[in-house]
């Protein structure tokens, strides 16, 4: 069941993300990844005149948790506080990047719900000189087929919900895929 819906939820994210099933990092097996990069610039008549550019990244892992409690949900932010952090090159270009940490669960409990709520994580890189990471969290709960995320996440609960209510999604979910 949890392959089908993680293979689902990649398959939404490809469009933009370069995804793949099965990603370790850092002692641990992800159920999905995602790379998402993207880069803006202003030039005057030739590309060598340039006058600004930017870049933003989102790094998503996707973890599949049939029971979430506090301290897998803990473990899982504190490896990506610690060790995710190392996948964003800050340099004069670089804008923003994301972290982003989906967890799929058939049952989550009531306080790690909470410190999905609350995660708040925010690093500069040279005084935001060199842009800044973001931690963005969300829990789907598969049972009750409901999502939620921390502040910074918001973006990802409309996407999200959309994604559970999608009849594959459903069925994927049944076990009927």
């Amino acid at each position: 069941m949890s392959n089908n819906v993680v293979s689902q939820l990649l398959l939404a994210f490809s469009h933009h993300y370069d995804t793949q099933q099965n990603y370790h990092f850092a002692g641990e097996t992800f159920a999905g990844y995602g790379e998402f990069h993207s880069r803006g610039e202003k030039y005057v008549l030739i590309k060598k005149a340039q006058l600004w550019a930017a870049e933003a990244h989102d790094y998503l892992f996707i973890q599949y948790v049939p029971h979430l409690t506090h301290q897998v949900l803990q473990a899982l932010i504190a490896l990506l506080q610690t060790q995710g952090i190392h996948k964003i090159q800050p340099h004069p270009e670089h804008m923003q990047s994301s972290l982003t940490l989906i967890v799929l669960t058939d049952r989550a409990d009531d306080d790690a719900l909470s410190l999905c709520r609350k995660t708040k994580f925010r690093k500069s890189f040279r005084l935001g000189w060199y842009g800044w990471a973001d931690l963005r969290v969300a829990v789907v709960d598969m049972t009750a087929k409901n999502a939620i995320t921390n502040r910074v996440g918001k973006d990802l609960l409309q996407f999200l919900t959309n994604f559970l209510t999608t009849d594959i999604a459903s069925r994927c979910i049944r076990g009927n895929l």
